[in-house]
């Protein structure tokens, strides 16, 4: 491990942890009860949780988009309105054209970089990737998907990806490595027996554990369900993600829940041995470790599964949990609905002395320093969701019953302290109230204001930038194992 560079000894290393498609309400910071993540539970013990955090997004790409940026989906542009134009292409066609953000100097690992650190990235989901721009400012990017050759290679023989059927232990390869986290954790150890980690330095990981399909390492795969008939189902892929998400219903969706919590039992053994390894190299104490959900998942409440097409609390709510270096204010709890995970950025650059340097964002679409846990100085929390025509069309392709002039809305939901609102806005309409409980109210009135202010300052419905068409196939192969495309 190299030496820090003069000057730089105070400044914390910071550790981001992103698991993807963690539900706020599934993860536990508690003992006791269904304990999905006791590792987490036990790093609660250091830090600062925020157990009513949400999203500024519901699936992956834009809320990533937030915590690179500090900048809400409409101003920093990843979204699904980046692949909806020419609106008469297949969503595979507008896949092919990468894009990277308009500002990249803005990215965090940027930031950061052009301050001292040494930047190290790994990503499992192929949304977050160089195809999208999210490698900027670091000196090395994994992006896992296409660093499986040697465990194609050593289970060839095995039908393509049932990962599930892995005999335990086979080689060197061990249960925790054969899920997409192991192969993070064998990968972060390859890396620092290389080249170190060179202090002052930012580490960010993907988890992409807790999505569909959820068939984690046999270990953890039957934690809450011995049912299994279903978990092979799932382990082959019998259930196309998309064609779910969008109405089809092959089975009880609600029966993946506990397969799904098996997967956060999975990712959680995973994120405390990465802690264990900073424990060991003596890095813990001077870390600030990040450990937030970009967004939830559907379960089959309310009819819905999979993060696509609502806002409800499901893919909203999300797992927040700050340790700052030397534990400070270890054990704190902030109750808030407002902190989100747009605020990663400022917490981070405050950490590491670097103002965000957020000019133009309006009060409440900016990102917040909660080192001090001061969520009260945004009033109001906005989290968006724009939808794309060429992705609704496939998604009727695969459940006719799917009504795209229903969907063909872009999504508003805003805190406030205590409460909840939504809305929609059609194209070309105004912005409408949603919701049984839509009354008038001064909240209400409130909310529906901060969007309509929001909507008017941000300027350009897209602010990233496109480059011309390109084939990647182990990237659009990806998505498609995801439930992204057809």
């Amino acid at each position: 491990m190299a030496a820090a560079a003069e000057g730089s000894a105070a400044r914390p290393n910071i550790v981001l942890i992103v698991l993807d498609t963690a539900r706020g309400d599934r993860v536990s910071w508690k003992p006791g009860g269904r304990l999905t993540t006791p590792q987490l539970a036990t790093l609660a013990q250091e830090s600062v949780i925020f157990p009513q955090a949400h999203s500024t997004a519901p699936w992956t790409l834009p809320s990533h988009g937030s915590i690179f940026t500090g900048q809400l989906p409409g101003r920093h542009g990843a979204s699904w309105r980046a692949f909806a134009k020419p609106e008469d292409a297949s969503l595979e066609e507008l896949l092919h054209r990468p894009f990277h953000f308009a500002k990249p100097e803005r990215l965090l690992p940027a930031r950061l970089k052009a301050h001292g650190y040494s930047t190290v990235g790994w990503s499992s989901n192929a949304w977050i990737s160089r195809r999208t721009g999210f490698d900027h400012g670091f000196d090395t990017f994994y992006e896992m998907w296409k660093q499986s050759d040697r465990y194609r290679d050593e289970f060839g023989w095995l039908p393509p990806k049932v990962r599930w059927k892995l005999p335990v232990p086979i080689s060197t390869i061990s249960e925790m490595e054969i899920g997409d986290a192991g192969k993070v954790l064998r990968s972060f150890d390859a890396h620092v027996a290389v080249h170190g980690l060179h202090e002052p330095f930012f580490l960010f990981f993907n988890f992409i554990d807790p999505h569909y399909p959820y068939s984690p390492p046999r270990s953890w795969r039957y934690a809450f369900s011995s049912d299994r008939e279903l978990a092979e189902r799932i382990g082959h892929f019998e259930f196309d993600e998309l064609a779910m998400g969008a109405g089809a219903r092959p089975v009880d969706v609600r029966r993946f829940a506990p397969f799904y919590d098996a997967e956060l039992l999975y990712v959680d053994a995973a994120v405390g041995r990465l802690v264990t390894r900073l424990r060991e190299r003596g890095l813990f104490d001077n870390t600030l470790i990040v450990v937030v959900g970009d967004h939830g998942e559907n379960l089959g409440e309310n009819g819905h599964f999979s993060h696509q097409f609502s806002m409800d609390e499901e893919v909203l709510h999300i797992p927040l949990l700050l340790k700052f270096p030397h534990s400070a204010r270890a054990g704190t709890v902030v109750d808030d609905p407002r902190a989100s995970n747009l605020d990663v950025y400022a917490t981070v650059l405050a950490a590491a002395g670097i103002a965000p340097g957020q000019n133009g964002e309006e009060a409440e679409a900016a990102s917040r320093d909660l080192s001090h846990g001061d969520t009260a100085q945004r009033k109001l929390l906005i989290s968006e969701y724009h939808y794309g025509r060429p992705f609704l069309e496939v998604s009727q392709h695969l459940y006719p019953g799917f009504d795209i002039k229903t969907h063909a809305v872009d999504r508003y939901v805003v805190y406030d302290a205590s409460t909840r609102y939504e809305f929609q806005l059609p194209p070309g309409g105004v912005l409408e109230d949603v919701g049984a409980g839509a009354k008038p109210s001064s909240g209400r009135a409130a909310a529906r204001a901060a969007v309509d202010a929001y909507l008017s300052s941000r300027g350009a419905d897209s602010s990233v930038v496109h480059g011309a068409p390109e084939a990647d196939p182990e990237t659009l192969q990806r998505l498609r194992s995801l439930g992204y495309v057809d």
